[in-house]
């Protein structure tokens, strides 16, 4: 099940996500603490605020309350959680969804979703593109663009 692709979330005010927590700390008295990884995946919340109009409203209500089942299923949503917006498989979180109609006809529908987990945790790059970055600095980003196209366009 798919996120209704015309409700668009804002990026620009209140948009962001908060960092996995899958590490386990373990306070040592008079020394440092020890620190271990708890498992590999740990979910990651979103805020999500949309701007929509009444209709847009009564799209995200049917999604909620008849496709998910007032959030209890899991859906795909299309978020950016630094990589570019992605697919992510999400839950609504329990008791987060509101409506704003103060300034009717525009509605803003706020709510948190909890991805099971974010591409940047399958560690792409093997943990090692924060050195690539202390070598090559913002130039980097086009080193990869370059790199990606004479692997998938020159190449082949």
């Amino acid at each position: 099940m798919n996120f209704p692709s015309n409700l668009k979330p804002s990026v620009s005010e209140g948009y962001g996500f908060d960092a996995s927590k899958n590490v386990l700390r373990q306070d040592v008295q008079g020394g440092v603490a020890l620190q271990m990884l708890d498992y590999k995946y740990s979910p990651v919340n979103f805020q999500i605020n949309i701007v929509t109009d009444p209709l847009g409203q009564q799209v995200f209500q049917d999604f909620y309350y008849g496709s998910i089942n007032s959030g209890a299923d899991k859906f795909v949503m299309q978020l950016d959680s630094g990589m570019g917006i992605e697919d992510h498989a999400v839950f609504i979180s329990y008791d987060t969804v509101s409506f704003d109609v103060s300034r009717y006809p525009i509605i803003a529908i706020s709510f948190n979703v909890e991805a099971e987990k974010i591409p940047a945790q399958d560690a792409p790059f093997g943990g090692e593109l924060s050195e690539l970055y202390e070598i090559y600095g913002p130039e980097l980003d086009a080193l990869l663009k370059a790199l990606a196209t004479f692997t998938l366009v020159t190449l082949p």
